[in-house]
């Protein structure tokens, strides 16, 4: 059993690798809460073992963005967000990484508020065959069904807090979401809610990143001219490796059993 997470972020209670506790006391917009997840049957008389695993999110991300008019607007009326926070229904708190199921009953869950998610990222969707950029408001990640499983529905409560002024709560009923997809509520989020797209997508079909002899590595971005675009650590690990000629499997052990 495979289970891939930041320690750092204090998400989970790892005791019981058949019963993964995912706590609940959360903040919103925590992007270190992401995990990965695999279980392979192996021989015990094996002692030398060599095989490929792939790991997988176990969840679903449920991001909320803003278009640049909105923001504009919103702006230009005195609100400029600061904070966030983000109510669910029908979110699972448990999770076997032997039999990649989840356990026990649905909740509602509630990631307190927290600092929006950096400026560094946008958050691209693609609309009408065409991707266009947002602004994050809010992204979480959300345990809501077994491997394979079909699009299950929740209900989100958004609510923002301005630099100056009161929260103000925004409901989204009968939202889809399906573990290892991206649900996108995008529109007029802070001036007009009534006018918002919910969009979900297979970004999350592929792993991200890959572990090469214990070191994270995640292949980046080339522009026109070939130039590799490097954004993160990981890209940055990437592009050593290769530097050294060095090849990297999909392999990933952070935690095991």
């Amino acid at each position: 059993m495979f289970f891939a997470y930041n320690e750092a972020a204090d998400a989970y209670n790892l005791e019981n690798m058949k019963a993964i506790e995912v706590k609940t006391d959360q903040s919103c917009n925590a992007e270190n809460r992401d995990a990965f997840t695999a279980s392979v049957e192996v021989t015990t008389a094996n002692t030398n073992i060599n095989q490929e695993v792939i790991l997988y999110r176990p969840f679903a991300q449920l991001n909320i963005g803003s278009t640049n008019e909105d923001i504009a607007a919103a702006t230009a009326a005195g609100i400029t967000v600061k904070q966030t926070k983000v109510k669910v229904t029908g979110v699972y708190t448990t999770f076997n990484a032997l039999t990649d199921k989840v356990v026990g009953e649905p909740i509602e869950v509630t990631y307190s508020l927290a600092n929006i998610p950096e400026e560094t990222e946008k958050l691209k969707v693609t609309v009408n065959g065409q991707e266009k950029e947002y602004t994050y408001l809010a992204l979480n990640y959300l345990l809501v069904g077994d491997k394979d499983s079909e699009k299950s529905l929740t209900n989100v409560e958004f609510t923002f807090k301005p630099e100056n002024g009161s929260e103000n709560t925004i409901t989204f009923e009968n939202v889809p979401v399906q573990r290892n997809y991206r649900t996108n509520i995008i529109g007029a989020v802070l001036t007009n809610p009534a006018q918002f797209n919910i969009v979900i997508d297979s970004k999350f079909e592929e792993p991200d990143y890959l572990s090469w002899n214990g070191v994270f590595v995640k292949e980046p971005k080339q522009d026109a001219n070939g130039n590799y675009l490097i954004t993160s650590a990981y890209e940055l690990n990437w592009l050593a490796m290769q530097t050294r000629g060095e090849q990297p499997g999909h392999y990933t052990c952070c935690r095991y059993a």
